[in-house]
């Protein structure tokens, strides 16, 4: 009988994937093999775990008691997210008796009569029951109070990555309000989306912190998309860890998150190393709430690297053409890198997709003017990264990219080019 060794038996079963996400199917076929393989095939299987609830009060109990039972299979999860789903769906919402004219109540209504309500308790008890190089991720969630008669946890919890979207915090009594972001120490944390109920206070909860945590909230990188209420209320309340926070990448949608986008540059300049901006293309061509966010990112004279992301938007009242958002991209561009800080090093154009060569090339002709402009106002640089999917053979990019881009900057050595 041939034994196949253990390294051998891993690395086969790392690569039963379907795309980037382990194949489920053949992984649990695997752990029927032999008790040699079990191990292994389940160290691969339980790696990415998405759980649906449709029930979170009873089910997050259970879970959680699944995880105490079988803490080596708690170990083996690398990436968790946890979703609240119903069949229901937006029929939930009354449209006659529910939505008024303000947008932003709207929403609020939205968000958590489609959401399901999750105590903060149950929530840090399972993150004690997983490992601290989880990412975790909540979807949909109406989150309570803390409860009075129970201590507020006294050092944060280590994570990863948390990532909240649709998270609505509605503190009702006798339950306490309490900061969420202080009870989390994170390499990475990812919002949009969340919200504070407004009834917990007199005035808009955009602009009102909840309580000051006893911890300063820790994130070594922050990523917002649109006006998000609990980010907002962390930059009142002191905001981040300087000492760690060194990563902000942007997704202003409108007015008030380009406010918020500002204050966040403002409160971050002395520590903030590396800056990603996104979807403001149609607000240059506007000329609308840009120059307060260009004065902030000015305001950065510790920014080292700057991510701009060339985005297609593609649901929108007015449709534009492609080739028109292209032209708002690059002059988007123009006037970020005239108010991007001297100290620059690194900077990388994120382009879309692209689909033929003749597309690439358009892309890039549009974009050489930002390259050149890029070389004579940030005098630090040292590279100019390109970073682009395509679909077709990567000999004729390179054939597009000699042929529109001049020699003077493809043989410098400053620029890099990473396609896939």
């Amino acid at each position: 009988m041939i034994t196949i060794p253990p390294e051998v038996a891993l690395v086969i079963l790392e690569n039963a994937r379907v795309g980037s996400h382990p194949d489920k199917e053949t992984l649990a076929n695997c752990t029927l093999v032999c008790r040699a393989w079990r191990d292994f095939a389940q160290s691969q299987l339980f790696q990415e775990v998405h759980v649906y609830l449709e029930n979170p009060r009873g089910m997050f109990d259970r879970f959680c008691q699944f995880l105490q039972s079988s803490p080596t299979m708690a170990s083996y999860i690398c990436s968790l997210k946890i979703s609240h789903w119903s069949d229901r769906g937006p029929r939930w919402v009354d449209f006659e008796e529910d939505l008024d004219d303000d947008e932003e109540t709207n929403m609020l209504i939205g968000a958590r009569l489609l959401s399901a309500w999750l105590s903060p308790v149950v929530l840090m008890k399972l993150v004690a029951l997983l490992s601290p190089n989880l990412a975790l991720e909540l979807n949909n969630f109406n989150l309570s109070g803390w409860p009075q008669d129970t201590p507020l946890p006294e050092a944060p919890a280590r994570l990863r990555r948390l990532t909240l979207y649709n998270i609505v915090l509605d503190f009702k009594s006798p339950a306490i309000p309490f900061d969420l972001l202080g009870l989390f120490e994170l390499d990475e944390l990812v919002i949009e989306e969340t919200y504070i109920h407004k009834s917990l206070y007199s005035t808009s909860s955009a602009t009102t912190p909840i309580p000051a945590p006893a911890i300063q909230p820790i994130a070594g990188s922050v990523k917002v998309t649109g006006m998000d209420h609990l980010a907002m209320s962390t930059i009142l309340n002191g905001g981040f860890d300087q000492e760690h926070l060194e990563i902000l990448r942007l997704n202003p949608l409108h007015y008030d998150s380009f406010k918020l986008a500002e204050m966040m540059l403002r409160a971050y300049k002395n520590c903030v190393r590396e800056v990603t901006t996104n979807r403001i293309a149609e607000e240059v061509r506007q000329s609308l709430r840009v120059t307060g966010l260009m004065d902030a990112l000015a305001s950065c004279t510790h920014l080292e690297t700057l991510v701009l992301s060339w985005y297609h938007y593609t649901m929108t009242v007015k449709l534009v053409h492609e080739s028109d958002q292209d032209l708002d991209n690059c002059n988007a561009f123009a006037v970020i890198l005239a108010a991007a800080p001297r100290s620059v090093h690194h900077l990388t154009f994120s382009l879309p997709r692209v689909r033929t060569p003749d597309a690439l090339a358009h892309i890039l002709r549009h974009l050489l003017p930002r390259i050149e402009q890029a070389i004579v106002d940030l005098p630090g640089l040292r590279t100019i990264r390109l970073l682009f999917e395509r679909d077709f053979p990567s000999a004729a990019a390179t054939t597009v990219i000699h042929r529109i881009l001049p020699s003077a900057i493809l043989d410098g050595g400053m620029l890099q080019i990473t396609d896939s």
